[in-house]
Formats: C-alpha cells, structure tokens, sequence
C-alpha cells in the first residue's frame, strides 16, 4: 500500500480541524487563502461568544513525531511575521471583517493526538 503523500496528509489535517472548529460554533469563511504575502490554513469567525466575534486565523500544523521539530516550535519569527501580513492583508481587502478583533490559533497535531492552542502571540 503507497504511503500518504506529505501535501495529502496535510490537507486531511486540515479537514479535521475544519471540523473541530464547526462543532465549537466557528463558521470557516477561508480554506487555503493566498495572498501576494502568503498562505494561511483556514480563516473564520468564533461565535461562541455570541455578540462578540472573531476573526480567527488558524495554523494547522501535523507531524508523525515531535523528535525533530516540535509544531508550535516550527512558528519561528519570520513565520509569524508573514502571519501578521496575511491577516492585515484579508482584512483591508475585506472590509466586513476590519470591526472584527482578531486572534491567531494553532492546532497541533502529532500522530492521532490534536491540540488546540488559542490566542499564540503573534
């Protein structure tokens, strides 16, 4: 049986935490944005708070280990910077968003395991 291919694996990772965020009330408005800065996984709005929402950008990151790079680890400075870019870009070439406060999440995956991280300092 042929192995999983990195990017295949990497889109599942994805698609599961599309579905974890819908079941704790985020409605997913972006998957895979690009933009003249980059890519960013998902982009959607927490409403579990009910009058006030977010926008949300989320990393999803998956490893088979964490021997040589831990996931969370792997969001060096550069990385977060362009983070910041992608987020400041969407949101000026999305006014119905710009009232929105904004956080950043991280999801981690290892193996079957997966950590929601929210609110990374970015």
């Amino acid at each position: 049986m042929k192995a999983k291919s990195k990017t295949a694996v990497g889109r599942e990772f994805e698609s599961k935490v599309r579905s974890i965020l819908e079941s704790h009330e985020h409605k997913v408005i972006e998957q895979n944005y690009y933009c003249k800065i980059g890519e960013i996984d998902l982009i959607a709005i927490d409403n579990s708070q009910g009058a006030s929402k977010k926008l949300v950008f989320v990393e999803a990151r998956f490893r088979k280990n964490d021997h040589l790079v831990n996931p969370l680890e792997s969001l060096n400075s550069q990385k977060r910077k362009r983070l910041r870019g992608i987020a400041s870009f969407f949101r000026m070439t999305k006014p119905m968003y710009q009232q929105l406060d904004c956080r950043f999440d991280l999801f981690i995956g290892l193996d079957s395991d997966v950590r929601w991280i929210q609110g990374i300092e970015i």
